[in-house]
């Protein structure tokens, strides 16, 4: 994500990368920043991870951008595999990679010793 945020720096667009903690107590300050960013008028990347079977972004690793509300409070989301759906705050709680460093600066994985926790997280645009 930091790679997202770095590409589209260079044209000029704002975007900011975070981890996302891996503690659940601490995934609520995740939530938290993405609900303000929203709220602002914000678009969020974030990295879906296929934690349970259901995950409604994905079967596999994924990014999707919520893209901010609809008239009745649901999450709008873009996601190239599924069309738009509308969403919680919850269900992308439990989607996004947890444990997250957004550390990487390129796109994707640039040497066998990263793994997807250096690159995954949320981009604020």
């Amino acid at each position: 994500v930091r790679g997202i945020a770095s590409i589209l720096s260079s044209y000029g667009i704002t975007a900011s990368a975070f981890g996302v903690p891996e503690d659940p107590e601490e995934l609520s300050y995740t939530g938290n920043l993405m609900e303000s960013a929203l709220a602002c008028g914000h678009q969020v990347i974030f990295w879906s991870h296929p934690y349970y079977e259901d995950n409604p972004f994905s079967k596999g690793e994924h990014y999707v951008m919520a893209a901010g509300y609809d008239d009745k409070g649901h999450i709008v989301i873009a996601n190239s595999g599924a069309g738009i759906q509308l969403v919680s705050m919850d269900d992308i709680l439990k989607a996004v990679y947890r444990g997250s460093a957004a550390s990487v600066t390129g796109w994707g994985i640039v040497n066998e010793k990263e793994d997807f926790r250096d690159c995954s997280g949320i981009v604020i645009v």
